[in-house]
């Protein structure tokens, strides 16, 4: 998929909203970082649009990189959508597990742009 495909953008929108800009947009986003999915289908880039919630629910599913996650809270039954990952955002519980021991993980990935490569390994 390229930048442009309308399904790339929707997605880095959602980034945008839930990792960075939630109270910005007047949104509240719990301690674990769910925003009513109703609320996101609110905003004026998913008011008009046809199927809005099957179009988020898409990009969830199919999202190689497993950046959102879709969730009804069982105490109040609403459904929820946040980012599962980096947050400016005060964010509490995401359901991160803590790594204690360095063979959890045989393997760590970090994907990252040529041009910070010297800084890094420097």
């Amino acid at each position: 998929m390229s930048r442009n495909d309308p399904k790339v953008q929707l997605s880095k929108f959602l980034s945008s909203v839930l990792r960075h800009n939630a109270q910005k947009m007047g949104l509240e986003i719990r301690s674990d970082g769910g925003v009513l999915l109703s609320k996101i289908l609110e905003l004026p880039k998913f008011r008009n649009m046809a199927n809005a919630q099957r179009v988020i629910e898409d990009i969830v599913a199919t999202n190689e990189k497993q950046r959102f996650t879709i969730f009804r809270d069982p105490k109040n039954n609403l459904v929820y959508i946040r980012a599962n990952q980096g947050h400016s955002l005060k964010v509490e519980n995401l359901d991160l597990k803590k790594v204690v021991d360095p063979n959890e993980i045989p393997t760590a990935i970090h994907g990252t742009y040529f041009s910070k490569w010297e800084i890094i390994w420097g």
